[in-house]
């Protein structure tokens, strides 16, 4: 129906089953899509909020965008 619907460019749609998926399922889903295997690293939260803080340093003296921060990091460490 997304697809279909005459809207503007740069519309925003929220495309959803009704169900809630955590992130090693939507993973999954898409390495089976691509015909790959997933391989999984467990990363404590503590770590990734970290790694995200010394990406937006870097990325300062860089000054280029860092391709983690502590928003993207946050939503991550969520459950679903």
């Amino acid at each position: 129906m997304a697809v279909e619907t005459q809207t503007k460019s740069g519309e925003i749609f929220f495309l959803s089953d009704g169900n809630d998926y955590r992130m090693e399922e939507i993973g999954d889903i898409v390495a089976r899509a691509m015909g790959i295997t997933a391989f999984r690293i467990r990363v404590p939260k503590r770590m990734i909020l970290g790694i995200a803080c010394f990406a937006e340093y870097l990325s300062k003296i860089f000054r280029r965008p860092s391709l983690l921060n502590k928003d993207k990091a946050e939503k991550m460490i969520q459950k679903d």
